[in-house]
């Protein structure tokens, strides 16, 4: 992830802390599966409910000489140059509504009330014309106007809007700030040394960071000391995906952090500098592959 991308995802984990505040925000967090699916099961059946709605396509002159129609569908919206016809017969108004930009294609339009003409837009039922133009031949359709012009159907909002929120809860449920960005460790060498780091073992905000202090020993598990404990050992079952080394950043901060997944749970240190965190990712890697040498020479000498 480029550097750039940090600030705006550290903005947005900030917001969702925020919201996190909100009365009912703990039961969707707690309940985050079960609100998700509620919210996906109503947008599929309001979904459902817009597409069986009846509605008029708008379509082309273009459209129309394709045979670009959908299936079934007789009911358009249709824009181009509404004229009189010279056969005018009844009681009902007849015009031709034609488009410059397509040849030899007429559009009879029928109405029981007469329409503004010239260059207009006008809504109706199809009676004829949905087969597509043949070469060498005029195209010609009728259609029966409505009495008013139809309005497109709205995008179906309410469905978009319970699907986006769905996705949003999913998205902020795994969203924890402070948040951490992994970074790739230097290698420093694995040397005796006593390192001081502030810790806590989990990413809610309501848990309080405590000094620690992690203890280099080559060729020995690391061992870590927290307030009111015994010291710890502290070990990885594989040497590249029980740790991550990266930043802890907030809108104002940025330190230096090291993730650890022992068996008893997950932990995170803050550290002075980069060369502390690499300093101590380097010996948990090297004593969980020496872990997996022994192992693997044990089988070999079974």
């Amino acid at each position: 992830m480029t550097r750039a991308l940090r600030t705006p995802i550290v903005a947005f984990s900030y917001a969702i802390q925020q919201l996190r505040r909100v009365p009912g925000a703990r039961f969707v967090q707690e309940h985050q599966l079960l609100v998700i699916g509620m919210l996906v099961f109503a947008g599929v059946i309001v979904l459902a409910a817009w597409a069986a709605t009846r509605s008029p396509q708008r379509v082309s002159m273009a459209d129309l000489t394709a045979g670009s129609l959908a299936p079934l569908q007789t009911w358009i919206i249709v824009s181009g140059d509404l004229r009189p016809a010279d056969n005018q017969s009844g009681s009902q108004f007849r015009y031709v509504l034609t488009d410059p930009n397509v040849a030899d294609a007429t559009l009879t339009v029928m109405s029981q009330r007469e329409l503004p003409t010239g260059q207009t837009t006008v809504s109706g039922t199809l009676l004829g014309g949905d087969a597509p133009q043949h070469e060498d031949f005029a195209w010609t359709g009728q259609m029966l106007a409505d009495d008013e012009l139809a309005r497109e159907p709205d995008p179906p909002w309410l469905a978009i809007g319970l699907f986006t929120l769905a996705g949003f809860i999913g998205v902020a449920a795994r969203t924890s700030y402070p948040t951490f960005f992994r970074e790739t460790p230097q290698s420093v060498g694995v040397r005796a040394a006593s390192i001081r780091a502030r810790a806590r073992s989990e990413w809610s905000a309501a848990d309080e960071w405590v000094d620690a202090t992690l203890t280099i020993h080559p060729g020995e598990p690391l061992e870590v000391e927290l307030p009111g404990e015994a010291p710890r050992i502290i070990r990885l079952h594989s040497a590249h995906s029980g740790a991550d080394a990266g930043v802890l950043r907030t809108l104002s901060t940025t330190e230096p952090a090291l993730v650890v997944r022992p068996s008893t749970g997950e932990l995170l240190f803050l550290f002075a500098t980069d060369a502390a965190r690499d300093a101590v990712y380097e010996a948990l890697v090297a004593d969980a592959a020496r872990a997996r040498d022994q192992r693997t020479a044990a089988a070999a000498a079974g």
